[in-house]
């Protein structure tokens, strides 16, 4: 299956996103809430958003004062395959979506 982040199937998404209380949750940000975030802004906004992203974006916008829980979510998600490490440089850390679970 092609990548396409300007996609996704509502019968796909976890009902912590159709609730929208993900960002309730101890564990925010996980892996699929990293990509959940930017997949997300992707479909809204689908001629700025791209399948990259940095460790600098999630930090500055979205860590919701759960900045610890970003570096085991992107761990997480690079284990699982789901993006893939594109920049290693220490402070410009970005990082490309490989795999849309909510496609």
């Amino acid at each position: 299956m092609k990548l396409n982040i300007n996609t996704i199937d509502e019968d796909k998404l976890a009902i912590k996103y159709v609730l929208g209380i993900q960002e309730e949750l101890d564990s925010f940000p996980d892996a699929f809430d990293i990509l959940h975030i930017f997949i997300v802004r992707a479909v809204r906004q689908p001629d700025r958003q791209k399948a990259t992203f940095t460790k600098h974006a999630l930090l500055q916008y979205f860590a919701k004062g759960k900045e610890d829980n970003i570096d085991k979510g992107l761990e997480e998600a690079l284990e699982k395959g789901l993006i893939e490490q594109s920049n290693k440089t220490i402070g410009k850390e970005a990082y490309t979506i490989k795999i849309n679970p909510f496609q």
